[in-house]
């Protein structure tokens, strides 16, 4: 039914970097908890969600959680790769702060900036909430 999850370890400039594939959801939730865990230690850690179709609130609460339980040490964790809709999930429920911008037209929060809605009638802009 669902896609299939991967997550690969990695070092990058001396940081270890997860990168997830698949959906952050319920079912992978667990693994990603435990790789959090066991990587907190580090003085900065990257999770690259390049590849992460969407992502449901078990597996925003635990990068949130692991970004949480980093900070309390003095560690960073950042996450990288959000594209539109995994960005506007994290932006949701608290992750925004620890989203990077990339290349590709993000904002400094790593979701992009969405156009001007407009109404029906008029076409005019309305103002952002």
């Amino acid at each position: 039914m669902g896609c299939s999850f991967r997550i690969e370890i990695r070092r990058e400039e001396g940081r270890p970097v997860l990168s997830v594939e698949g959906d952050l959801d319920l079912a992978s939730a667990e693994i990603v908890e435990r790789l959090l865990r066991e990587s907190q230690d580090s003085p900065g850690l990257v999770v690259d969600v390049r590849g992460v179709g969407c992502a449901d609130s078990s597996g925003i609460r635990v990068l949130l959680e692991g970004a949480r339980r980093m900070e309390d040490q003095g560690f960073e964790l950042r996450i990288v790769g959000a594209g539109p809709r995994v960005a506007r999930a994290f932006n949701v429920l608290g992750l925004d702060k620890y989203l990077e911008s990339d290349s590709a037209g993000t904002s400094h929060r790593g979701f992009p900036r969405p156009p001007a809605r407009q109404t029906r009638s008029s076409g005019r802009p309305l103002p952002d909430a």
